[in-house]
């Protein structure tokens, strides 16, 4: 796949998930989780695509960008998931005998990944380099939201399993 059809393929994830997320206040829970699942997978397989590129050699600004209401955003995705929020989970590759033990929020991983791709959108529209945003998304991915939306599909598949619904 060229570097081109990569990108291509996957803004469209990511305009395709931040268009979910941003409906989901309107959305019926089952079809939103299932829904969900589906574009946190595509998007997920999209990111492997993504060439491995170096950042250009200017620091690209972010004028013009106006910070959205992040705190906001999450507060509206905690209330809407109500007890389908939290859950529990164990620290991955852990040396001592016992795993540690942790609570999870799905509000949190399902906007911290809308952030970090909405971000990328956000400066390719302000012009950045196509490089620079594919090379910020790859970073992410692997080092942040890559994480955030496994822990998402994993939550959402839990419950709609548990509840016996599929497609």
């Amino acid at each position: 796949m060229s570097n081109r059809d990569a990108l291509s393929a996957f803004k469209v994830a990511a305009e395709s998930y931040i268009a979910l997320v941003d409906a989901a206040e309107s959305a019926e829970r089952t079809e939103l989780f299932l829904d969900l699942a589906s574009a946190l997978s595509g998007i997920y397989a999209a990111a492997l695509e993504l060439p491995d590129t170096e950042p250009s050699s200017t620091d690209p600004e972010a004028d013009g960008l106006v910070p959205e209401d992040r705190p906001g955003a999450l507060k509206r995705m905690e209330d809407m998931l109500g007890a389908d929020d939290w859950y529990w989970t164990v620290a991955p590759f852990l040396k001592e005998d016992a795993p540690e033990l942790l609570t999870g929020s799905l509000a949190d991983d399902l906007m911290d990944v809308y952030h970090d791709l909405r971000d990328g959108l956000d400066h390719l529209r302000a012009g950045w380099p196509e490089t620079d945003v594919i090379w910020e998304w790859r970073f992410t991915f692997w080092s942040h939201w890559g994480e955030h939306a496994v822990n998402a599909l994993q939550i959402i598949h839990a419950r709609l399993a548990v509840e016996g619904h599929g497609r």
